[in-house]
């Protein structure tokens, strides 16, 4: 029984260390390539899907197919950062920010079908839902990823809540918007993994290890108790 409660013991502080660790399995180059993805998609779509409006099922599978792509880049970035991690600290914090992006991601998708199986016209819908359960995955792993993570996310969310409201019809079909939500967000997520973790490495560790941050770990500790 003591032995059992030694090894809980031991997962849960291992827990808690891969949650005050910060993350970094990404780099910005693969960041910033997803980026690229989404521009050079978005200035191609109009060879691709002349008409989205009238061809919404062919705009939901052109861009499927874009976010496969920029999916499987970030995906091989994850896979190498795990494969070559030093320590199991290290694949447990990889492992927890997947978890916590998952969900949304996951939620995001069940949207998409539902939406296609209800009225393929409700597609033009899916680009400002896309964009927000985008800054809401980046919200959910904020707490592992550096602290500027959630200026993308609140950008991600408000370029969503923009589509949504203010570009409603088939301008919301249009490639910049697209181009711009994710090329210039992914881009810009880009920018504060380079800044926050490949410039200045010890930034992220030193916000983390500060009184301030400290405390705040505590009460998110005595949170979850």
């Amino acid at each position: 029984m003591k032995i059992e409660e030694a090894l809980h013991q031991i997962s849960e502080i291992r827990g808690h260390l891969a949650r005050a660790e910060t993350f970094r399995g990404t780099k910005a180059v693969p960041v910033a390539a997803t980026g690229i993805v989404a521009l050079a998609a978005a200035a191609a779509q109009p060879l691709v899907v002349a008409d989205p409006a009238l061809a919404p099922l062919a705009f939901l599978g052109y861009w499927i197919a874009v976010a496969t792509v920029a999916a499987l880049i970030g995906a091989a970035e994850l896979a190498r950062a795990y494969v070559r991690s030093r320590t199991s600290q290290e694949r447990a914090t990889i492992r927890a920010v997947v978890a916590q992006l998952a969900p949304p991601i996951a939620g995001g998708a069940v949207v998409t079908c539902a939406a296609i199986s209800a009225d393929p016209a409700l597609v033009r819908w899916l680009p400002g839902l896309w964009a927000v359960f985008t800054g809401l995955a980046l919200f959910a792993a904020r707490p592992l990823l550096p602290k500027k993570t959630g200026i993308v996310a609140l950008l991600y969310v408000a370029a969503g809540s923009f589509v949504l409201l203010g570009r409603r019809g088939d301008a919301a079909l249009l490639p910049w918007v697209m181009g711009a939500t994710f090329g210039g967000g992914q881009i810009l997520a880009a920018l504060v993994f380079w800044s926050d973790v490949e410039r200045d490495p010890g930034q992220a560790d030193r916000r983390r290890s500060s009184p301030q941050h400290a405390k705040e770990r505590h009460a998110d500790d005595e949170d979850d108790r």
